[in-house]
């Protein structure tokens, strides 16, 4: 119940935002952490008049790495996934309402093939922040799985001269 936790204790949005990892027009899907480095998933679902409606879950590292290499789609990872919390959320990015859910709507859930084609280089910074000694073995899998061109990787490179 950390989602639940860190909402009822904090009326804004409670988490740091890592970067957004699937983007059209706004940000659909956004990584952001806690300050004990738990991982939190932000799913835009819907919109009113007053407000967006997110989907927020927290992912670990692994089911993190498995949907980076497509082997565990979004949908798969939210059927599984055992906290659901919706939160509406204001324009001046207040937190209006949160519920948590079991199940969610049909309109809610992404298709079946719904993987993540390409890792920001956003995150790779963040990343290497977060886990200095396991982030470029962590790198290096995925920029191997997706053929990420060594430009974007040269953030890292520079971090780990440090």
């Amino acid at each position: 119940m950390i989602i639940e936790k860190a909402f009822t204790e904090n009326k804004s949005l409670p988490f740091k935002k890592v970067g957004d990892l699937l983007y059209h027009e706004g940000p659909l899907l956004s990584l952001f952490v806690d300050d004990h480095s738990n991982m939190i998933l932000y799913k835009w679902v819907d919109i009113d008049v007053n407000s967006h409606h997110w989907l927020i879950t927290s992912i670990s590292s692994k089911e993190l790495l498995h949907f980076f290499k497509r082997e565990l789609s979004l949908l798969e990872y939210y059927n599984k996934c055992e906290e659901k919390v919706i939160a509406e959320v204001g324009e001046n990015l207040e937190v209006k309402k949160i519920k948590a859910i079991k199940d969610l709507p049909k309109e809610y859930l992404p298709g079946e093939k719904s993987f993540l084609q390409l890792m920001s280089i956003h995150f790779s910074q963040w990343l290497c922040n977060q886990f200095s000694q396991m982030a470029w073995p962590l790198l290096m899998l995925i920029k191997f799985h997706y053929s990420i061109p060594l430009v974007l990787l040269s953030p890292i490179n520079q971090i780990r001269k440090e």
